[in-house]
């Protein structure tokens, strides 16, 4: 998977004007639980499978592997190569899954795409999958520099970017694995969107799943220092009328330092959160949402950074690296 590069951040704007037209400049209030700002689909019918975990989608690199992972997942172990993503759906529970060799990201969605479990680890481990869980995405992430890592999202990503500032989240330009009709997964972060799609191929386009939604939530770890929300106003008379709404779940976003791109606005926010939080985005009419990117560091020293700086430079594709693989093996179930 190649890197499509998106257009560059200019930079920092002089002009106190321009920031309403991107988001506001108080800090957003903190809201409740996660997801308050998606509209859910209407309820779905519960699964109905008596048959052990079934392969939904094949994920890149994969399709060679297929037929060994079906008989292998409750074997011996399937072997995912790194780059290789599978959404797996799960018969009735309790279920644990057992992983070996190098790091994976592991989530289970349950009724409505809701993420019971999303975690990033490395070697032997057992987790136990929440039993109200109907899917499983497994995504091989390849092998990392360190040895210790604590499971929780975008642990290893945030920990072992290619390059400074390391960054997790998503941009309309880069590629995410899209896990149900209302959830994908990024670099390290895990986006909902307001209005389902079909659940087609994995692999789809951050820009394309965006360009249809009214609301973007993006779900990002511990440990991210900054957030840099990035849109378009496509309807100037709506985006005059503050056609924008930003909300932050588990953190507290301060000022921010205001950007005008060649096609596109940007904020960086600095961020206090002491666990995983999340961020969601609303525009009818005025804009449209072009990326949500979570940096570590303090926004003050990364506003040097990025100027100049193309959204695919800034956000690296795939996994951490071609080498390493994962061995996954579902233990229980009822029939």
């Amino acid at each position: 998977m190649h890197a499509v590069e998106a257009p560059a951040i200019a930079p920092v704007a002089t002009r106190a004007s321009r920031a309403p037209q991107l988001v506001r400049r108080s800090p957003p209030r903190p809201t409740g639980t996660l997801g308050r700002l998606i509209r859910l689909p209407g309820a779905i019918s519960p699964t109905a499978l008596a048959a052990p975990p079934q392969r939904l989608i094949r994920g890149p690199r994969a399709q060679n592997q297929i037929a060994a992972l079906e008989a292998a997942v409750t074997g011996n172990g399937a072997v995912l190569a790194a780059g290789a993503v599978q959404l797996w759906q799960l018969a009735r529970g309790p279920w644990q899954l057992a992983l070996a060799g190098d790091a994976a990201r592991v989530v289970a969605l349950g009724r409505g795409g809701t993420a019971l479990l999303d975690v990033e680890l490395a070697g032997a481990q057992l987790l136990a999958i929440p039993e109200a869980a109907e899917s499983l995405a497994l995504w091989s992430l390849g092998r990392p520099r360190g040895k210790a890592f604590r499971p929780a999202l975008g642990s290893i990503s945030l920990a072992e970017g290619p390059r400074w500032p390391i960054a997790v989240g998503w941009h309309a330009d880069a590629h995410v694995q899209q896990v149900s009709s209302l959830v994908a997964l990024a670099r390290g972060a895990r986006m909902r969107w307001s209005v389902p799609l079909p659940l087609g191929d994995v692999v789809v386009r951050a820009g394309a799943v965006t360009a249809v939604q009214t609301t973007i939530e993006t779900a990002l770890p511990a440990g991210v220092g900054a957030v840099l929300v990035i849109c378009d106003a496509v309807d100037p008379t709506a985006a005059r009328g503050g056609d924008l709404d930003l909300r932050a779940s588990g953190a507290t976003l301060g000022a921010p330092l205001v950007f005008d791109g060649q096609t596109a606005e940007a904020a960086l926010y600095p961020v206090e959160a002491k666990d995983d939080f999340a961020i969601a985005v609303n525009s009818v009419s005025g804009f449209r949402i072009k990326g949500v990117l979570g940096f570590r560091g303090r926004a003050e020293e990364l506003a040097a950074l990025l100027h100049g700086r193309a959204l695919g430079d800034l956000l690296p594709e795939g996994a951490l690296g071609s080498e390493g693989s994962i061995t996954a093996t579902l233990r229980g179930g009822k029939s």
